[in-house]
């Protein structure tokens, strides 16, 4: 190759190395925040598994936060781009000013259903015994309430425990039975 072409190509090679020439465009990552992973969470499963989202050029990064309130500070927070929780525990949250906006909604009805131990048949049986719900504020202790005046089961004689109470006071027993073997 003769010199003067030898130096023109060299000069396009460093022309060319100097342009920030535009890669080819990365999926942009969204970032969703979940409560757990339910039957609500379906859809995005499949979306996943079926490659749904690469070929919207999207990579979401999924964050199970353990609760709506984790999920909607979240988002407030700007943590996450998007979050999936509960419709009233979401309005709370906007009515205090939480910075967010319901979009969509997954389910036309409440997808809540009461599970006791085996052999319980009849919510008269619960009567005096305490049952697990979400928290005080809770939804589920919404439903759970709305299911027994349907079923016209008195709760005032039920105790009503958070989930997060009662993995305290097992953590506690626990804890205190490790103590009475030492």
């Amino acid at each position: 190759m003769a010199k003067p072409l030898r130096g023109i190509v060299l000069a396009l090679i460093l022309l060319a190395a100097a342009v920030p020439w535009r890669r080819a465009h990365a999926a942009e990552t969204i970032t969703l925040g979940i409560t757990s992973a339910t039957a609500f969470s379906v859809p995005h499963y499949i979306a996943q598994e079926k490659n749904y989202y690469a070929a919207a050029g999207l990579n979401v990064d999924t964050i199970i936060a353990g609760s709506a309130n984790g999920v909607l500070q979240q988002l407030a927070a700007g943590s996450i781009n998007i979050g999936q929780a509960a419709t009233d525990q979401t309005l709370r949250a906007i009515k205090r000013g939480a910075p967010i906006r319901i979009v969509a909604g997954a389910a036309s009805n409440a997808p809540f259903r009461m599970i006791a131990a085996k052999g319980t048949k009849s919510w008269s049986e619960l009567k005096g015994k305490t049952i697990s719900v979400g928290g005080l504020t809770d939804v589920t202790l919404y439903f759970l309430r709305t299911m027994a005046r349907k079923t016209a089961s008195a709760t005032t004689t039920t105790t009503f425990c958070t989930a997060a109470a009662r993995q305290r006071a097992s953590a506690g027993s626990s804890r205190a039975r490790s103590r009475a073997r030492s």
